[in-house]
């Protein structure tokens, strides 16, 4: 299962059952 999480309205993150990843989209 993948989950996508705005975390502040630049910042994108990626959260799935192992890892999270979270990136700029300036």
């Amino acid at each position: 299962v993948v989950f996508w999480k705005w975390i502040t309205p630049k910042v994108l993150g990626l959260v799935t059952q192992t890892s999270v990843y979270h990136w700029s989209i300036e």
